[in-house]
């Protein structure tokens, strides 16, 4: 949806009384309730995704504006508020505007309490700092969601995965296989045990274990099967994930280099 077909969409609703114009001036209507007024910021973030060059850049700006209008429109919803905030930050995000997005992020965290969008919003933040290079800021942003008994436990388990891949990344391979072993064992969702077999056989095969690699991998293929067998939208996310294992490249490689 273009910018102009949603401007052209606000107007009707004016006219038809069912909002008012923004009296601030930006453009964005004032709805009645937050939900409205988070339905409208979404229909104009889709045209973010269809414009391109500066169309993109003018419907980028829209569509903060429109996000942030929920904050002074309904500072009393706090639950809205931390949503639109961290739609604030993934537009943000995407569009390579780090230092905002990590606000925006920010915003949603102390909104957001007894929401999921807190525990989002903090991992979005460790990712922001992982891109940046700000290795040891991002540790310990997702080593806080992991330790947070308040987060749910799939957005625990995602922190703690992402804490093991910087741990290896700065050379701490026994706390990150620490890391990954708890997590193949009790992830609460079946991809991110799949994800975290492969890290620490990939970690083995990498260092010339390939024994241990070649068993974490049939451990992982066997614990896994049934789920991956399911003709469910799960059964298919746990195939694509066993299908994508880094660690099988690593040990066919290994079996080239010894055929030779």
């Amino acid at each position: 949806m273009s910018p102009r077909v949603v401007r052209f969409l606000a107007l009707a609703l004016v006219f038809a009384g069912a909002i008012a114009l923004d009296p601030t001036g930006d453009g964005v209507p004032h709805l009645t309730t937050a939900d409205a007024q988070l339905a409208h910021a979404r229909r104009v973030r889709s045209a973010v995704r269809a414009g391109q060059g500066p169309e993109r850049d003018r419907a980028i700006e829209e569509a903060l504006e429109a996000y942030g209008a929920i904050s002074r429109f309904f500072p009393e919803d706090a639950a809205r508020c931390a949503e639109a905030h961290f739609r604030r930050g993934e537009i943000l995000r995407a569009a390579s505007r780090g230092d905002e997005a990590l606000a925006a992020f920010e915003g949603a965290v102390l909104r957001g309490a007894r929401t999921p969008f807190r525990a989002r919003a903090r991992l979005e933040i460790g990712h922001v700092h992982r891109r940046a290079g700000r290795l040891e800021s991002a540790l310990d942003v997702y080593t806080a969601l992991l330790l947070d008994d308040g987060a749910e436990r799939g957005q625990r388990d995602l922190a703690a995965l992402w804490a093991g891949r910087i741990q290896a990344g700065v050379g701490r391979f026994p706390e990150a296989r620490r890391i990954w072993t708890l997590l193949a064992d009790r992830a609460e969702r079946p991809v991110v045990r799949v994800r975290a077999f492969d890290l620490l056989a990939l970690s083995r095969c990498e260092s010339g274990d390939v024994s241990a690699a070649r068993e974490l991998l049939a451990r992982c293929r066997s614990e896994l099967s049934e789920i991956a067998r399911e003709l469910t939208h799960l059964g298919r996310s746990v195939r694509r994930a066993l299908s994508r294992m880094r660690v099988v490249r690593c040990l066919a490689q290994g079996s080239e280099s010894a055929d030779r």
